[in-house]
């Protein structure tokens, strides 16, 4: 049965009569502002808490799984891409053999320049001064 405001003025009233006035206060101000049962009580407040842990446990549970799974995700995508660095690291090793034998040619041919030039040079005064032999005999 709620106790209605009416109920309750009619308590203090007769509480009032015959208490006197701050007795009836004190009195009322220890009843609850509802009807008893809408009171918690422990075992309620227990029981709350065991659903509250129940269900937080659930969340944290769906919520692993979740980050477990992203972080698989991660995991195969940090794989993947050391993958691809580690090809474009043999790519560049590649690049830098192949840029190390040009540079090795390079400097062949510029001995080899050296050597064709003095032979060419050689050769332009030989026929200058055959030909300048020529023409005086």
């Amino acid at each position: 049965m709620a106790i209605s405001d009416e109920g309750r003025h009619h308590l203090y009233r007769r509480l009032e009569e015959v208490l006197g006035e701050p007795e009836a206060a004190t009195m009322m101000a220890h009843l609850p502002p509802v009807g008893w049962a809408e009171v918690a009580t422990k075992r309620d407040l227990d029981a709350l808490e065991e659903r509250m842990d129940l269900r937080f446990a659930g969340l944290e549970e769906r919520m692993d799984l979740r980050f477990g799974a992203v972080d698989q995700q991660f995991a195969g995508l940090e794989a993947r891409m050391d993958h691809r660095f580690a090809a474009v690291d043999q790519r560049f090793a590649g690049l830098d053999l192949r840029f190390d034998g040009m540079d090795r040619t390079l400097v062949d041919l510029r001995a080899d320049f050296r050597t064709w030039t003095i032979a060419i040079l050689t050769a332009m005064v030989i026929l200058v001064g055959g030909m300048i032999t020529a023409i005086k005999i």
